[in-house]
């Protein structure tokens, strides 16, 4: 199987401390949970946090399109999974 894909979560660092502990008390695996989502960009109100959440988002597609790029022009070759990891 693939590896599984990064969750983003929109709160404040407050609130991803409280759901955080609240599902690892009842066992759930956060550890390609991302929280707070978006780029720091200083800005506090809704409209500059929706830029650094699409700031970053775009961040990350682009790191993988770049990514691709590179493996199928040759210059980076893809990870071998373990048999644990596969």
């Amino acid at each position: 199987m693939g590896k599984r894909a990064t969750r983003w979560m929109i709160g404040s660092r407050a609130k991803r401390g409280k759901v955080k502990g609240n599902h690892e008390r009842e066992g759930h695996d956060l550890s390609r949970v991302h929280c707070p989502i978006g780029h720091d960009n200083g800005g506090g109100a809704p409209q500059e946090i929706a830029i650094a959440i699409a700031s970053e988002l775009l961040s990350v597609h682009y790191q993988a399109v770049e990514t691709l790029r590179l493996f199928k022009s040759g210059q980076i070759v893809a990870p071998v999974e373990s048999p644990a990891e596969a």
